[in-house]
């Protein structure tokens, strides 16, 4: 015991403290999209209720109303745990063919 009388789990200190390896960093995703950010995406991907899914840095974002191969410029408007929903701003490139 320490002198705040709260115990120290001395194990886990001494294993970073005296460690030859690295500590292991890994990459939060979660950081990477946020609320009311604009993305410009290319829509190659539609799911079975008809919208458009694009995955950005990890994270499966879904689009409302958009159509197979075109690119738009997107609001994320929710983020939940593995993906996020975003609202259509403008459209920059209509689809190339038909599909």
């Amino acid at each position: 015991m320490n002198r705040s009388g709260k115990r120290k789990n001395a194990y886990s200190v001494d294993v970073y403290r005296y460690s030859i390896y690295p500590k292991i960093k890994y990459e939060s995703h979660d950081d990477d999209i946020r609320i009311g950010q604009q993305l410009v995406l290319d829509i190659y991907d539609i799911d079975d209720k008809g919208r458009g899914v694009v995955v950005y840095k990890g994270k499966k974002v879904i689009i409302p109303n958009a159509m197979l191969g075109s690119r738009v410029r997107v609001k994320i408007v929710r983020i939940e745990r593995d993906y996020a929903v975003a609202h259509i701003v403008n459209v920059i490139r209509e689809t190339d063919s038909l599909y």
